[in-house]
């Protein structure tokens, strides 16, 4: 599959960010901030996009910076762009699906972690651009 344009959305005014859903057996692997305004709210590890790379080549880089993981880029299946808005910034999501849970991970920049199946996904604060996602998720049967 070729990779999507990380700047299809042809609008500066978003900042591209990548991100991984690992998923196991219907659960996605959450990770609590652990810095930041957004400090203890869930999503889903990854970051922005620095200049010159691929959305893949980001999310690696994103992936061993935060869990301390290497990923391949065959481990990596597009899954989709959202998009939300901030009150001080807009993002555009460019999410991807991982099968597996990450092995001998370390949190570096979360405070925590929990694999979450649908019945639990209300019981975490998420962050706000999350919750569009989480739904797809669902809708596609990947969170179950």
């Amino acid at each position: 599959m070729q990779e999507i344009n990380p700047f299809k959305h042809n609008n500066d005014d978003y900042t591209d960010v990548v991100a991984a859903v690992f998923v196991d057996n219907g659960a996605v692997f959450a990770a609590q901030r652990g810095y930041g305004e957004y400090k203890g709210f869930w999503e889903f590890p990854g970051g922005k996009i620095e200049k010159g790379e691929t959305q893949k080549q980001a999310l690696i880089r994103e992936i061993k910076e935060e869990l301390e993981v290497d990923l391949s880029d065959d481990a990596l299946e597009y899954f989709d762009t959202f998009y939300h808005v901030y009150p001080n910034l807009k993002v555009a999501l460019h999410m991807y699906v991982v099968e597996g849970k990450p092995k001998d991970f370390e949190l570096r920049e979360h405070l925590s972690y929990r694999w979450v199946h649908l019945e639990n996904i209300s019981s975490l604060k998420w962050l706000a651009s999350t919750y569009q996602i989480l739904d797809a998720l669902e809708e596609k049967g990947i969170l179950r």
